[in-house]
């Protein structure tokens, strides 16, 4: 996407703060951010990002299993919630988040990792974000 700047290797600092933010926002639980930062300093994390004009757009975390070549999503957040009412802002956002996971896979690939794991899904869910977020996994 034009413009988008993608990270990896974010500090889990920033990290922590954005999820708990957008958890916040979506009634989510947060982070603890000295549980989180064990986590991150093990080397077993990636946390990555899109970012346009200085915001962030979506960031990533990933669990990541070296001996068997395997990364799962861990945590996903964007400031998609922001724009409740703006269908444009939201559908960059989403976009931006669709695109990252695309980045986040061509990394890892490059890496030597054989499965992508989009983590979890909501079995039989009536939630209407949840259906969609099974759709799109």
């Amino acid at each position: 996407m034009d413009g988008n700047i993608f990270i990896t290797n974010n500090k889990f600092d920033i990290f922590v703060d954005y999820y708990n933010d957008f958890a916040e926002k979506k009634g989510l639980t947060i982070l603890d951010k000295e549980n989180f930062k064990e986590q991150f300093l093990s080397n077993n994390i990636l946390i990555t990002s899109i970012v346009n004009d200085k915001e962030i757009l979506a960031m990533h975390s990933y669990m990541i299993d070296k001996t068997i070549n395997r990364v799962r999503l861990w945590y996903s957040a964007s400031i998609f919630r922001q724009f409740e009412k703006q269908s444009l802002n939201r559908n960059i956002v989403a976009r931006a988040n669709k695109s990252l996971h695309y980045h986040d896979i061509k990394v890892f690939k490059s890496k030597g990792y054989l499965l992508y794991d989009f983590g979890g899904y909501a079995y039989n869910t009536d939630s209407s974000d949840l259906i969609g977020i099974n759709n799109f996994k």
